[in-house]
């Protein structure tokens, strides 16, 4: 009797113990969940709320008789040329950032911090790039305006750009947090902060251009009109110019607090970060000689600088997607995805992963690889 009255209770806690292990679980999985899919539902929310300015500034639009968007010196030919090279950047952008998004949530194993900051990158190109599909009539020879594809295009090219240029930022800061000040265990904290300044301070600079009814035909495409230059200024190319210097600024830091890695350790990484401030630069110089020009000749516009810019603005997500997103991690995943499932395509005999020669542990694999700093480099360097 004693044996049943001394058993059954240590039983049932066990069963809590399980229980509570198991909701623990879901919990746990829940909220990783809930973590990796945020980022999504505040761009999306961020959209729709594009959407709705898109719907306050058309009306204004629509009641504007006068359009200088056209540019008259222009032939119907290099229209048509500049409309093409757009398409296929665009094109070629959506495609890279298409590509980065679903490798994250398709690879349960890619949702590390590190990563999802390129996603939310590629996110942002991902609708600037649509906003290119939805403006697509609009040729530089004639008037857009009117339209209310214009307003939207308008807003959506006004806001995800910036968006593109903070998290770009966001990410050189948090290399230097992880790679140099090592605090690798602290950069997650630091994601609703991220979010805030990545979404909230473009859409600071929109509700400004778009309550001055500086949102229009641009020419090539809808955006701020071309007689608004100190609107531009202001809600764009200073804010835009601010950011390469301090993109600028944090890549030379974390190369200097590279110093004390090994060679062989620091090189594929110091190459890496090279490439992120290159493409920033080559990808928005054009469209700043382009529009400073413009500014400096009262308007005018020349055709190389033009097409030289419609070459590569549209062109940033596509080129955001082979730097940032083609690391060591994803194509390890991919790899694997497709030997599972075309075996015959590989090597029977291949040893490693198609990386396994280049993977630079940062770490050392020393006996402080344990610890929560340089577990968050390794993530970082994997990302890099």
């Amino acid at each position: 009797m004693r044996y049943h009255i001394y058993t059954y209770p240590q039983t049932e806690t066990k069963e809590k113990i399980n229980n509570n292990i198991i909701m623990e679980q879901e919990d746990s999985t829940f909220m990783k969940t809930i973590k990796a899919w945020n980022g999504i539902l505040i761009a999306c929310t961020s959209a729709f709320i594009c959407f709705i300015i898109t719907l306050v500034i058309h009306a204004d639009m629509s009641d504007n008789a006068s359009c200088t968007g056209a540019i008259t010196t222009l032939t119907e030919g290099q229209s048509t040329g500049i409309k093409f090279v757009i398409f296929c950047t665009a094109t070629m952008s959506m495609v890279g950032s298409s590509f980065i998004i679903f490798s994250y949530y398709y690879f349960v194993s890619m949702r590390t911090f590190p990563l999802k900051l390129i996603v939310m990158l590629s996110i942002s190109d991902f609708f600037s790039s649509v906003q290119f599909y939805i403006g697509f009539d609009n040729f530089a020879t004639k008037c857009f305006e009117p339209e209310f594809a214009c307003a939207l295009s308008a807003s959506m090219s006004q806001y995800f750009e910036m968006a593109s240029f903070c998290w770009t930022t966001v990410i050189a800061f948090n290399i230097y947090q992880v790679l140099v000040a090592k605090h690798g265990e602290r950069v997650e904290h630091y994601e609703m902060y991220y979010h805030l300044i990545c979404w909230g301070f473009p859409l600071f600079l929109l509700i400004i251009v778009a309550s001055t009814g500086s949102l229009g035909d641009a020419g090539n495409w809808c955006w701020i009109k071309k007689e608004r230059p100190i609107e531009r200024l202001l809600g764009y190319y200073i804010p835009l110019l601010i950011m390469m210097v301090i993109n600028g600024v944090f890549y030379v830091l974390i190369g200097r607090g590279l110093q004390s890695f090994a060679s062989e350790q620091k090189r594929p990484i110091i190459l890496r970060l090279r490439k992120y401030l290159i493409v920033f630069l080559l990808t928005r110089i054009p469209s700043v000689i382009n529009r400073f020009y413009e500014i400096a000749s009262n308007g005018e516009t020349v055709y190389f600088f033009l097409l030289l810019q419609s070459m590569t603005s549209p062109l940033q997500g596509f080129c955001n997607a082979l730097v940032y997103g083609a690391n060591k991690k994803i194509k390890r995943q991919w790899e694997e995805f497709l030997r599972e499932r075309f075996p015959f395509c590989f090597k029977a005999n291949r040893e490693g992963s198609i990386d396994s020669k280049q993977l630079v542990d940062v770490t050392g694999r020393n006996d402080s690889e344990g610890s929560e700093d340089n577990n968050g480099i390794q993530k970082e360097a994997d990302s890099v």
